[in-house]
């Protein structure tokens, strides 16, 4: 299997799972079976640079980088694996407390001041009822009628800050 070049998918399948990969908290079962299958080929990518046989190989030069940074790039992608716990609405939830503070029950009116005062103006072509449904929800595209259920762990990375941080 080759990253989303495989045959047998169409362009527009193709789409849908880069935008769900790329935008929403909650992935489509598809997509995930995808991560889950294409996630060994990322590992091998970065751990055995002139081994490797991928497609995206002759795009990423891994040679500068220092062994331990590949040890952290192979981390980052084996959490992508399903056995790691992994509860993103919690995490969503947990985040949006942290940013919105005291004023955490009126999130929805703050979502529209933010449209209207910072967004509107620079991003027309963005909507005010997507808009506050991906910041509420963490959905940013919907593709067709599906909804997805399986956190999407490809959002799982972090980077550890001077605050106290909190592991679930």
């Amino acid at each position: 299997m080759t990253l989303l070049c495989e045959t047998g998918i169409s362009e527009r399948e193709r789409m849908e799972m880069f935008l769900d990969l790329y935008g929403n908290s909650l992935i489509r079962d598809k997509t995930a079976d995808y991560l889950q299958n294409v996630t060994p080929e990322l590992i091998k990518l970065v751990t055995e640079d002139e081994k490797g046989k991928s497609v995206v190989k002759e795009l990423f030069n891994f040679e500068t980088l220092k062994f331990k940074e590949r040890d952290d790039l192979e981390e980052i992608f084996s959490s992508y694996l399903k056995n790691h716990i992994f509860d993103i609405e919690k995490l969503r939830d947990h985040r949006l407390r942290g940013h919105f503070k005291d004023r955490y029950d009126f999130r929805r009116n703050l979502v529209d001041w933010d449209y209207s005062f910072c967004i509107k103006e620079y991003a027309k072509y963005i909507n005010l009822r997507e808009y506050r449904d991906w910041r509420l929800t963490g959905i940013a595209f919907e593709t067709r009628l599906a909804t997805g259920t399986i956190p999407n762990r490809t959002l799982g990375s972090y980077i550890e800050g001077k605050s106290v941080s909190i592991l679930f």
